[in-house]
């Protein structure tokens, strides 16, 4: 059966060179997708909403962030895929294919190593390195809610590990925070400290991060 063009058009699929294979079967992946987009958005929307949803999780590429302390330089090696030396005090947000990647990172003279599964284009993941601490702030209202409602600890990260990173509303400083989010969407800076700070309470710590 031929469906009607409605205009909605995929990017071509990523090509796998000779002698390489893809880390997951592009065959198995595109007759699940064709099956999900049927009984989730039927024929007549196939082409359009499904398509964009449906790539987005089996081929979109999933962001990995990192965050280099003030002190040190991060060297980051992702598999075969990336690998780089990041300056002390710089951030990366990292687009990566997904796939399952052993991982390597060293920061202040500690390393770490790690398997990456990246499965599903609409994830993105925090590394936090080895001795690295954060609290997770919750900056929605104060920085988009038209009110000056005190933003407030949503969490708090110790590495070394891997911690789930909203990367269209998230930061690491007010300069590199989005410009706007989406309505209820939540927002958040997630800032680095002395690991000893994490046992403040939350008002302790808002404070002794500048936030009083």
């Amino acid at each position: 059966m031929n469906l009607p063009d409605r205009g909605c058009k995929l990017p071509a699929l990523t090509t796998v060179s000779p002698g390489k294979e893809p880390p997951v079967s592009v065959t198995s992946k595109l007759r699940i997708a064709r099956t999900v987009m049927l009984v989730i958005f039927g024929v007549p929307s196939m082409l359009c909403v499904g398509s964009a949803v449906v790539y987005g999780i089996f081929w979109g590429e999933v962001k990995v962030a990192v965050l280099a302390p003030a002190d040190s330089e991060v060297r980051l090696d992702i598999g075969q895929v990336h690998s780089e030396v990041i300056p002390a005090g710089e951030n990366r947000l990292l687009e990566i294919a997904q796939g399952e990647y052993p991982s390597y990172v060293e920061a202040n003279g500690r390393a770490m190593e790690l398997t990456l599964d990246l499965s599903n284009g609409f994830d993105a993941f925090l590394i936090v390195l080895p001795e690295q601490c954060m609290a997770q702030v919750d900056v929605t209202e104060f920085f988009y809610g038209g009110a000056s409602d005190a933003p407030h600890i949503e969490a708090r990260h110790t590495g070394p590990g891997v911690v789930e990173y909203p990367w269209s509303t998230s930061g690491f400083d007010p300069d590199s925070m989005p410009n706007s989010i989406y309505e209820h969407a939540s927002a958040y800076m997630f800032q680095e400290l002395p690991c000893e700070m994490l046992e403040l309470e939350d008002a302790e710590l808002m404070a002794a991060l500048g936030w009083s």
